[in-house]
C-alpha cells in the first residue's frame, strides 16, 4: 500500500512538473523558480547532470514562445546548449537589460502575470 502511495505521488508530481508553463507576463526567472520548487521534490536519487537536462528541457518547452528574454537568448546563444547556471546568469542579464530599456521608455518590461488558483 505504501509503495503505491509513493509512486502515485511521484507520478502526480512528475505530471505537474511536465505541465508547468510560463504564465503570460511572468518573468523567466519567476517561471524557473516555480519549476525548481516542483523539481526539488522529484530529484531525490537522480544524478545532477540528469536533473540539469530535465530542467533545461522543461524550461525551453514551457517558456512563452515570444518571451522577450528567451527571444534574445536564442539570438545571442543560437543552438549552443547552456548549463543551468549559465542559463540563470544569462536570463538575469537579459531581464536587467529589458528592465533598463523599459524604464528609459517609461514602460513596463513585463505585464502583470495572470494568477491562477491552484
Amino acid at each position: 500500500m505504501k509503495i503505491y502511495e509513493i509512486s502515485e505521488k511521484s507520478i502526480q508530481k512528475t505530471s505537474k512538473y511536465e505541465h508547468t508553463y510560463q504564465r503570460k507576463g511572468e518573468k523567466m526567472t519567476e517561471y524557473m523558480r516555480r519549476l525548481d520548487k516542483i523539481l526539488h521534490h522529484l530529484k531525490k536519487g537522480a544524478e545532477p547532470a540528469e536533473i540539469d537536462k530535465i530542467r533545461m528541457q522543461q524550461i525551453l518547452r514551457g517558456a512563452q514562445p515570444l518571451d522577450p528574454v528567451m527571444v534574445q537568448l536564442r539570438i545571442r546563444e543560437g543552438n549552443r546548449e547552456l548549463k543551468y547556471l549559465e542559463l540563470i546568469r544569462a536570463v538575469r542579464e537579459e531581464e536587467a537589460l529589458l528592465e533598463e530599456k523599459s524604464f528609459r521608455k517609461g514602460e513596463r518590461a513585463y505585464a502583470q502575470p495572470v494568477r491562477h488558483n491552484g
